[in-house]
């Protein structure tokens, strides 16, 4: 039997905890396959990497990940670029001295002067020699690996998380510029590309003035549907209790957590848990004390979160929590926070731009991540 973490990880969803994703994978695996770049877009902790990497294994595709996260310059991007390059090449190639020998032949035929060699007999290293042509070295890897895979007669896939990194750093339009000229042309490799700010990919890939503007099919993520859900709420009671799980305690789970992906996880764990120390049949009152320790084990990351955002954006928050979700520059709204109209919509454009709130079709507004609405409706009341 899995570990209670296995069936409600903190982090990637792996088997058995990926579930209702299937339309989804079967669509990014028949992109990677046809060679059809993707961006994925989702709100933070949606499960885009645990789809991306559960669709990886499940096709068994030779890939590199690479986070983009904590590059902060130009040069930080095609070290991280050039190391996935090896790392690919390493998994997808078995005969490493067929590796250094058509570097060397690439290398010499484009006139590139690189360092080649092998890291420990384990991994293959391509390095540029005192070139700092930041794109152009991305670029002459990217060939390089392309040379490589069409000998080979390989595909590989190249995940990018964190993409919108590349805006940041200098040379970013010439970098974004080598990716989609390798990416246009190369047979061998695919690209996926995601990110946590919905705001800048749409910038990097929509707006027609970028190098990378519709290169990709676009994957939306939403929330997995409740039915998903309860068969596996379901499934697992069974598995672990010996007894199926009550349906008005699974509604509790799913209106608390309001089925985001990560929460329902991490309020289920709670629950689970404590199931497990009090050694007790599963009620409301479990459901809703897992809730606050929930709460409470995050409540010092959101009050962070909170405080870099303005006075405007935190009254306007409370307001949605405490208050209403629609008619939000109404006139009773604007008494309530004692904002204008022009602050509130200001204020609303900047937090959906952040991935803290988000506009439905409806018109209502809604909170991405339903633990930093409770914080701010059970500890913060005072905001507003």
């Amino acid at each position: 039997m899995a570990s209670l973490e296995q069936y409600f990880p903190f982090g990637i969803a792996k088997m058995p905890a990926f579930i209702g994703r299937e339309q989804d994978e079967s669509w990014l695996e028949k992109n990677m396959r046809a060679g059809v770049h993707t961006l994925l877009l989702a709100p933070r902790r949606y499960g885009k990497s645990s789809l991306v990497l559960h669709t990886l294994a499940k096709g068994k595709f030779p890939f590199s990940e690479l986070d983009l996260q904590l590059c902060r310059t130009g040069k930080s991007i095609e070290k991280k670029i050039r190391h996935g390059i090896e790392q690919v090449i390493f998994s997808a190639v078995t005969e490493k001295e067929k590796i250094l020998h058509a570097a060397k032949l690439f290398f010499k035929k484009n006139n590139k002067q690189w360092k080649i060699g092998l890291k420990g007999f384990v991994e293959v290293t391509i390095e540029p020699d005192r070139y700092e042509d930041i794109a152009e070295n991305i670029l002459t890897s990217l060939q390089f690996l392309e040379s490589v895979l069409s000998q080979e007669n390989k595909k590989v896939v190249i995940f990018m998380d964190e993409i919108q990194e590349i805006i940041n750093v200098e040379s970013s339009l010439e970098i974004q510029g080598a990716i989609r000229h390798f990416a246009q042309k190369s047979s061998h490799a695919v690209f996926v590309f995601s990110g946590s700010n919905r705001r800048m990919l749409r910038h990097m890939f929509h707006d027609n003035s970028m190098p990378l503007y519709q290169l990709c099919d676009v994957i939306t993520l939403d929330k997995i549907e409740a039915k998903y859900y309860q068969e596996y709420l379901r499934k697992i009671s069974k598995l672990t209790w010996g007894f199926v799980i009550a349906d008005d305690l699974i509604d509790a789970i799913m209106r608390l957590s309001e089925r985001h992906p990560r929460r329902i996880y991490n309020l289920c764990l709670y629950v689970w848990r404590l199931i497990d120390i009090q050694k007790e049949k599963p009620t409301i009152e479990h459901i809703q004390q897992a809730w606050k320790k929930l709460i409470t084990a995050d409540l010092k990351g959101v009050r962070y979160l909170l405080s870099q955002r303005n006075t405007s954006q935190l009254k306007v928050l409370s307001y949605l929590a405490l208050k209403n979700t629609r008619e939000l520059t109404s006139k009773d709204a604007q008494r309530i926070t004692n904002l204008s109209a022009t602050a509130i919509i200001n204020a609303l454009q900047k937090l959906e731009e952040d991935d803290l709130v988000e506009r439905m079709t409806s018109g209502e507004y809604r909170f991405i991540d339903p633990v930093i609405k409770a914080v701010l409706t059970t500890y913060e009341q005072e905001l507003i």
